[in-house]
């Protein structure tokens, strides 16, 4: 790095600046779906590669002119931080009492609150939020996830250099460690330096290979935190935990961490204008070519990673043509207010929505973004600005104790946030009808929603129905998440009638040995293997068989590759290939459980509602003051869609003991519509999950299932 000769002064980088803005730019013009910027969520990465390289180099400065102190570099990073974020949740919470009706939605705003008081919100959104969700254009919040891995990394960072910098002055008796500097402060720092050089290509080689397992490798697989209740965490996945974790993203910290540390000097001005342009490549061609399909972070998050790294390393040094493209002074200005804009321009575009009874058209957004913009410039002007130059708040005790008492007042507003959120008097009449509709309308519980475990003990199963010390399992229910939605009915009617059944389903999970989707959800094969493994080692004679055949085959109403099964390495990329998946492994497994005389009960999938979203119909009670009715498939549209896997199911009908099972029979009407609700009340959870009181419309299906299983007791 260049200094000035004052070692405490760091020459100003309006390329950062620039580099900045495009970052910020990319990432507003992403979350407004413009100008097709599908990838412009790498502006995040772009960010975390600058903080790494900036902060690094504070401290270097810091620790040679001798007046680092932690308490000194934290009081920077509350001033920088604290205010403009304290005074957005602020505004946010306002917003949010008065537009986010919606219970859920309202409950999950008041943990986030919390969480963001404690630097933690990324771990709340990794066990309730998919970046890449829908459903996640309702929290105000998400994009506080990066700042809490940027908070969390301002907390350990600079302990790990401090220790570098100890043990350097600690292992002088090491000839290796010897320094050839004469100063004491500049000795320390260049063993201190070599150390930590060391230890972060350690951590952040660790991390990238954690971020490819997490991403790439197992994206699929179900998260596993040593000590803490899966109950927490059940159903988060490593693709999500990689997306929000620092210990996945610190690698990208580490990367402006080295090229502050081990600065590079490119002596040819031809490579470094050419390394330069490079990193515009790199980065302009991961914000058009990337989208929400796109494994991120993964070994995709390459590209603009180091394509920030390019640019500052072809201009740290010298002056190049990207150098100067970042430093146009349009650039620069967004570059100054990025952080106001990344704070204010999400919970602006989600209150936007709220309020608006239609979707924003591409000049509402267009208009939002000229507001945010606006916003963005007040804030940095008169929040921003002030704190950080000392003009409000001189003393280092009273910067903390404004820090402190922001954070806490949030953390309050957030708890009285979760107390008020089920409350409903400031509902309007028509969206609270739709409330008492879906009341009831979630998961069971999931109490059986897991896979079993050791496959060597029967006693961790989760047993239904008659559980009484001295009875047996005499059927077995045995599916996906489609499973578990029956499940409340099926312990009803064991306990009427005195059976005991073992459950095993979880999600993703196709109730058929050796099939899969791409990538394999982690655990099923081995749950699959167990599943049959105990039907043979207790006898059990009837088995219900429940999942989302359609799904497997057809790919939901987007025809999802991802979805399609197969039975060997190779994804299947059509249907077609996945019925034959679907036939060929199906039919086979169900013919042998025939031959062994047992009764098998398929039940065909419940109509998918593709129309259906509890949120949307509640909001558009909201705006217009009526009684919503939710646009239901059609009988007609239900049997095209479950035209393939029906064809499979219905042909092994003739087989002995086998009983097909159509819950179309009661939820769909003769050339009319598969209904969304039932006595008032809906019977669907989402669009293809029965809630329980649906799972209950179907107890006439079952009921002679269930007689004849009590009367083989």
């Amino acid at each position: 790095m260049t200094y000035s000769k004052d070692i405490n002064k760091i020459p100003y980088r309006p390329y950062i600046d620039g580099l900045r803005g495009v970052a910020v730019i990319a990432v507003v013009l992403y979350h407004a779906k413009l100008l097709a910027v599908t990838g412009g969520f790498i502006g995040v990465d772009v960010f975390f590669v600058i903080s790494g390289f900036l902060i690094t180099s504070v401290i270097v400065r810091d620790i040679r002119g001798g007046t680092f102190t932690l308490l000194g570099f934290w009081e920077r990073r509350v001033r920088r931080i604290i205010p403009a974020l304290f005074v957005v949740i602020f505004c946010s919470i306002i917003a949010a009492a008065v537009l986010m009706l919606y219970p859920p939605d309202y409950l999950l705003f008041g943990n986030a609150v919390i969480a963001q008081s404690v630097f933690t919100s990324n771990m709340l959104f990794m066990l309730t939020d998919n970046y890449f969700n829908q459903s996640s254009s309702f929290s105000p919040l998400l994009h506080t996830w990066s700042l809490s891995v940027e908070e969390q990394f301002y907390i350990f960072f600079p302990f790990i250099f401090v220790l570098c910098v100890w043990l350097a002055r600690r292992s002088r008796i090491i000839p290796w460690l010897r320094s050839v500097r004469a100063r004491i402060i500049s000795s320390d720092l260049w063993e201190g330096r070599r150390i930590l050089l060391a230890t972060v290509i350690v951590f952040a080689v660790a991390s990238f290979l954690l971020n490819i397992w997490f991403v790439d490798a197992a994206p699929g697989a179900v998260l596993k935190i040593p000590f803490f209740p899966n109950t927490i965490y059940w159903r988060t996945q490593y693709a999500t935990a990689g997306f929000y974790l620092l210990t996945t993203r610190a690698w990208e910290l580490a990367l402006g961490i080295v090229i502050a540390l081990y600065t590079i000097r490119i002596q040819s001005t031809i490579l470094a204008e050419v390394t330069g342009f490079a990193g515009i490549i790199a980065i302009v061609a991961s914000a058009f070519l990337f989208n929400d399909g796109t494994a991120f972070p993964g070994i995709a998050a390459l590209l603009p990673t180091l394509g920030a790294v390019a640019v500052i390393v072809a201009n740290e040094h010298r002056s190049t043509m990207s150098g100067k493209f970042f430093s146009y002074p349009t650039l620069i200005w967004f570059g100054l207010i990025s952080y106001s804009l990344y704070l204010w321009h999400w919970p602006l575009f989600v209150f936007a929505n709220l309020a608006s009874p239609t979707p924003l058209s591409k000049i509402a957004m267009a208009g939002l973004i000229a507001g945010a913009v606006v916003i963005a410039w007040l804030s940095y002007r008169f929040v921003e600005t002030p704190f950080r130059k000392k003009t409000l708040i001189r003393k280092r005790s009273m910067v903390f104790l404004f820090g402190f008492a922001a954070l806490a007042l949030l953390a309050v507003s957030g708890f009285l946030i979760d107390k008020s959120s089920s409350a409903t008097n400031r509902i309007p009449p028509a969206a609270k009808n739709m409330l008492l509709a879906s009341h009831g309308n979630v998961p069971w519980g999931a109490e059986c929603f897991q896979k079993p475990g050791d496959t060597s003990v029967y006693g961790g199963l989760c047993r239904i129905g008659y559980t009484n010390a001295t009875t047996k399992p005499t059927f077995m229910v045995w599916g996906d998440s489609h499973a578990d939605a029956l499940v409340p009915l099926f312990e009803l009617l064991g306990l009427t009638y005195h059976t005991q059944g073992v459950v095993f389903d979880d999600a993703d999970c196709v109730p058929i040995e050796g099939v899969h989707q791409t990538p394999p959800a982690a655990g099923c094969d081995a749950e699959n293997a167990f599943a049959l493994q105990y039907i043979k080692d207790n006898n059990i004679k009837n088995i219900i068989l429940v999942a989302r055949w359609s799904y497997y085959v057809e790919g939901g109403q987007r025809g999802l590759h991802t979805a399609f099964i197969t039975d060997s390495n190779s994804p299947s990329t059509s249907s077609a290939e996945a019925e034959i998946v679907f036939e060929r492994n199906f039919t086979t497994k169900v013919q042998e459980l025939s031959r062994e005389a047992r009764a098998i009960y398929i039940v065909e999938q419940v109509p998918e509602q593709f129309k259906f979203d509890t949120r949307d119909a509640f909001y558009r009670a909201v705006h217009s003051g009526r009684d919503i009715q939710s646009l239901a498939i059609s009988t007609k549209d239900n049997e095209a869609y479950q035209a393939l896997p029906h064809l499979v199911i219905a042909s092994l009908a003739t087989l002995p003991g086998v009983h097909i099972i159509d819950p179309a029979t009661i939820l769909c009407k003769t050339d009319g519509l598969c209904e969304l609700e039932g006595g008032g009340r809906l019977i669907y959870r989402d669009e293809d999950h029965l809630s329980t009181a649906g799972a209950m419309v179907l107890e006439p299906l079952f009921t002679p299932v269930f007689e004849r299983m009590g009367l083989e007791k």
